[in-house]
């Protein structure tokens, strides 16, 4: 269990102050010392004591004082050391001091830190509990209970991890953001794409920008998409609606909207993409996706060579006939152009 926060909160200020009052207090004691070694000339002497007739509380209560000054290195000038040795442990007051207030800052830090991960921790576990009680009402069998449970478990955290990798990308400088781009789509452009250059590899990633989409979402239609994380559906519209196929971020053939590659852009020959998880994708227009296929006709080439070869298993019938339908109509409205 997690220790509550409010005890916890006070016994990290009691023992902050604790440590502050320790520190004080032995340099007080070192001061009371020098008073009495040195009593015809000190830092009591400021105080108007006389180390022989004031109390002990007084003279304490003015060495305490004495090293809150030093310690904090407030300085008020009232009380000022008079020997060397005394102005040696004023140096060394005000050191200790600046040190234990850099740790002082480091743990106000670091506290703020632990309750924003508590804070999180114990909405995560509220929200588990809150679909936990809902399962229970309605009675749900054991086996649908799991996947509710791990699909609310899976999808809040990975959602988080990859919207703060899009936000991070996105705030990165262009040639810095492409690089990375170029490390983690270059395996995937190249499977998809075929084998090319580092230099037009570079070129390609910088055309496509991240996005991540939550679970259950309309995938917008009109540009194309490669899937490097999450599962999405194809889908059929009409009277015969049905599912396609379900294109993975694992799968050999992660890419789908192909039909934007076609000039006009007609979406009657589009799927309708819906994210099944939460899915991170990379997108690119297709009247750019079109341009860069004109310059670079192997793209497509290679694309259909390996749709008619049948090698990537992943390729459902229907949705190979459609690729293979809208990548011939490409390369035929070329071919006067090519040749």
């Amino acid at each position: 269990k997690l220790i509550p926060s409010t005890p916890l909160l006070w016994y990290l200020v009691l023992n902050l102050f604790v440590s502050f009052l320790l520190l004080t207090h032995s340099l007080a004691c070192v001061y009371i010392y020098l008073a009495v070694q040195n009593q015809d000339e000190s830092w009591l002497s400021y105080t108007g004591l006389d180390i022989n007739s004031a109390s002990e509380t007084d003279v304490y209560v003015a060495a305490l004082y004495f090293a809150s000054t030093c310690v904090t290195t407030v300085g008020f000038g009232d009380i000022t050391p008079t020997t060397t040795l005394e102005r040696v442990w004023a140096v060394a007051g005000m050191i200790v001091g600046a040190s234990f207030f850099a740790y002082l800052i480091a743990s106000i830090a670091s506290t703020i830190e632990f309750f924003t991960s508590v804070s999180r921790t114990r909405k995560y576990r509220e929200r588990i509990n809150r679909v936990h009680a809902f399962l229970s009402r309605i009675a749900s069998p054991n086996a649908l209970r799991r996947h509710a449970l791990s699909f609310v478990a899976e999808v809040e955290p990975r959602h988080d991890v990859l919207r703060e990798n899009e936000g991070i990308l996105n705030s990165l400088p262009t040639d810095l953001r492409n690089d990375i781009a170029v490390h983690v789509l270059g395996p995937v452009f190249n499977r998809t794409f075929g084998a090319m250059s580092d230099r037009l590899l570079y070129r390609v990633v910088s055309m496509f920008d991240c996005q991540v989409v939550k679970p259950g979402r309309i995938i917008e239609s009109g540009f194309f998409f490669v899937l490097t994380h999450g599962v999405v559906t194809l889908s059929v519209l009409g009277p015969d609606a049905h599912v396609v196929a379900v294109v993975s971020g694992a799968s050999r053939a992660s890419y789908f909207g192909i039909a934007s590659l076609l000039s006009p852009y007609n979406p009657s020959l589009e799927f309708k993409a819906t994210s099944l998880t939460v899915c991170e994708v990379w997108r690119i227009a297709g009247s750019t996706l079109n341009k860069l296929f004109l310059d670079h006709a192997h793209f497509p080439n290679y694309m259909l060579e390996r749709i008619s070869s049948c090698e990537d298993e992943d390729f459902e019938r229907e949705l190979r006939v459609h690729r293979t339908d809208v990548l011939q109509r490409f390369i035929a409205s070329i071919a006067p152009t090519s040749g």
